[in-house]
């Protein structure tokens, strides 16, 4: 049902007072009313009509309802035509509605099924890769713990092998030791029946090398007065300086043995806080002389060790303590102004070397300008020097020619020569040796 829409100024103001079943039968009310008046207007209108005006009324009532009918044909016509069109074009519609339906059907299914396509490939290449991951992982997983089985069966082996290792390397460095003091033990014992007892008759050295906290070597004596005197010595073949505790050890084993005097040979290495020929004495007042070979020839050696001895045997000959003390003071005066004059001498030694070297020198740019040189008849032939020639034909402890100069009625230096008068051999370089005769 169409509706009615008024606007608010066409109606009364009272008329919006009222509520909405009186604004309604008022409606009623007042189409009723118009219905009516209406009905009468139209009788009235046609009781009062001519029949002029009836046949006027009735022609142009035919003739309104002949064009309504025509416009009403017209627009049946149209109606019929739009309907034909419209149902060409619904027909068209829907053709197009499925055909679209249908193409769109076709490329939603090429694109979801290339969708699917590209989403399955990259699914599968993602699983491949999660595959691949999981592979990786159980692998892992299996030589973690394998290598973490290995890696324990490592940690026991290493332990094993470093305790065998810790085990070997003490015998080692034990046997070593050993070895070393065994090699040092053995070249002074040599030294002392081949070079030292013939030097003190009715004497005799007893080795103690397997007897605990008796020293080494026992060295008997006879001194001056003729009493036997027994001397410890105790040797030393360190890569290090001797320490305090063996002097300690020295001193506790002297003063629990019967032995007269001590002696600390030290072969390759100095004794801490000892000076060279230091004599000390133990707790019980037993002289104790301190030696060290370092950098000492063998020759050197072997009189540096029947010194002490002597020395020694002199010390304990006294039997008054303060004469005793009073030649240990007089010895190590001795030895200090002898250290003096030794320290001079090398003083002196060192700088005639530097004349020498100055000298050669010297004697090397003459020769050169003399034999770059030439003027008048001279010959060609060059001058030399007989520098070489000079030196000494013996051989050093490490196998080198010695750098003594020789003296001039023979080819070794002075201590070679005092060496072989001494009745020792000396090796020359020219392969061979100077054998000495001991003296009588």
């Amino acid at each position: 049902m169409p509706r009615a829409i008024f606007k608010t100024p066409d109606l009364p103001a009272e008329f919006f007072e009222l509520d909405h079943p009186t604004q309604c039968l008022i409606v009623r009310t007042g189409l009723d009313a118009f219905k009516s008046l209406q009905a009468g207007v139209r009788d009235q209108v046609v009781a009062e009509m001519s029949d002029d005006d009836v046949a006027k009324a009735a022609a142009i009532r035919a003739e309104g309802i002949k064009s309504a009918m025509e416009a009403v044909k017209d627009r049946l016509a149209a109606a019929d035509s739009l309907e034909a069109e419209l149902h060409v074009a619904r027909t068209t519609t829907e053709q197009l509605r499925a055909t679209i339906a249908m193409e769109a059907a076709k490329q939603a299914s090429t694109i979801v099924a290339g969708v699917r396509k590209d989403f399955e490939v990259e699914k599968a290449h993602e699983i491949a890769g999660l595959k691949e991951q999981l592979a990786e992982m159980r692998g892992r997983e299996k030589t973690i713990r394998i290598v973490e089985e290995a890696h324990e069966g490592m940690k026991e082996t290493i332990a094993a092998l470093q305790a065998e290792v810790a085990k070997y390397k003490a015998a080692v460095s034990t046997k070593s030791s050993h070895a070393l003091g065994k090699m040092g033990e053995q070249e002074v014992f040599a030294m002392l029946n081949t070079y030292v007892i013939p030097r003190f008759p009715y004497s005799e050295v007893r080795d103690m090398t397997a007897v605990k906290h008796v020293g080494d070597f026992h060295i008997n004596v006879f001194g001056p007065t003729g009493k036997r005197l027994k001397i410890m010595m105790d040797v030393k073949k360190y890569s290090y300086p001797v320490q305090n505790g063996e002097v300690e050890k020295l001193y506790s084993d002297l003063d629990g043995d019967s032995s007269d005097a001590g002696i600390m040979v030290s072969m390759d290495t100095s004794i801490c806080s000892k000076s060279q020929f230091q004599i000390t004495k133990t707790k019980l007042g037993k002289p104790c002389m301190f030696l060290s070979f370092e950098k000492l020839d063998d020759g050197i050696r072997q009189e540096t060790l029947c010194w002490a001895i002597r020395v020694l045997t002199g010390i304990v000959s006294t039997h008054d303590r303060a004469s005793q003390d009073a030649m240990i003071t007089e010895i190590q005066v001795f030895l200090g102004e002898l250290n003096t004059s030794v320290c001079e001498v090398e003083a002196a030694v060192k700088a005639c070397k530097t004349l020498y070297d100055m000298l050669r020198d010297a004697k090397d740019r003459l020769l050169a300008r003399i034999n770059t040189y030439k003027g008048g008849d001279m010959s060609d032939d060059l001058i030399t020097h007989d520098g070489d020639d000079m030196r000494c034909k013996g051989k050093n402890a490490n196998g080198g020619q010695c750098k003594s100069r020789r003296i001039p009625t023979g080819n070794l230096c002075t201590r070679h020569d005092a060496a072989v008068a001494a009745g020792r051999a000396v090796a020359l370089i020219t392969g061979g040796e100077v054998a000495g005769k001991t003296s009588e």
